[in-house]
């Protein structure tokens, strides 16, 4: 188990300069699909933005946060639903038999390119009910 403080994923549309002026820097796409964010912290994703274009979006995922999940951002997002992985602190991220992510992944996003017919392993996304979110098929 780590200590680790700070978000897993972390989204802005600006930086510091060396002069420590804010540069804004369009964020046009930032798709996030069939994925978990979950971790030991409550707020897991960050979204930070000064005004200008601002375009993160989340398709099919869990997601470890306190942000309102209901927006224009958010399409099918299981907020603070527990993935349930097997051994997180052996990173073991296989999903156990009663986890949030199961089958709950959409196959349009596993065949769009580049196409991820298989989990890390290997293993076939599209042998079942849906593919899992996440990096593991069950």
């Amino acid at each position: 188990i780590t200590d680790r403080q700070t978000p897993s994923v972390y989204i802005k549309n600006y930086y510091k300069d060396i002069n420590q002026i804010n540069q804004i820097r369009p964020l046009t796409n930032a798709y996030f699909g069939n994925c978990i964010i979950y971790g030991q912290i409550d707020d897991e994703l960050i979204l930070d933005s000064l005004p200008g274009i601002f375009k993160p979006f989340f398709e099919n995922c869990v997601i470890k946060t306190t942000l309102n999940t209901t927006g224009v951002r958010y399409n099918f997002v299981w907020k603070n639903a527990d993935p349930l992985f097997h051994d997180k602190d052996n990173n073991n991220y296989s999903l156990d038999s009663l986890s949030s992510a199961i089958d709950r992944g959409d196959s349009r996003i596993t065949n769009a390119p580049p196409a991820l017919f298989e989990d890390i392993f290997g293993k076939p996304r599209l042998n079942d009910a849906g593919p899992d979110l996440g990096a593991v098929e069950k």
